[in-house]
């Protein structure tokens, strides 16, 4: 449905902006790329 394909979306932008190193995490300092 649309919904779940929004969330696996949402997910995946978060993910990929983490990796990125956009988002400065509080509890799970891991940076993957950058």
């Amino acid at each position: 449905s649309f919904r779940v394909g929004f969330s696996v979306l949402l997910f995946l932008l978060i993910l990929f902006a983490h990796a990125m190193g956009w988002i400065q995490s509080t509890g799970i300092p891991v940076r993957v790329g950058g």
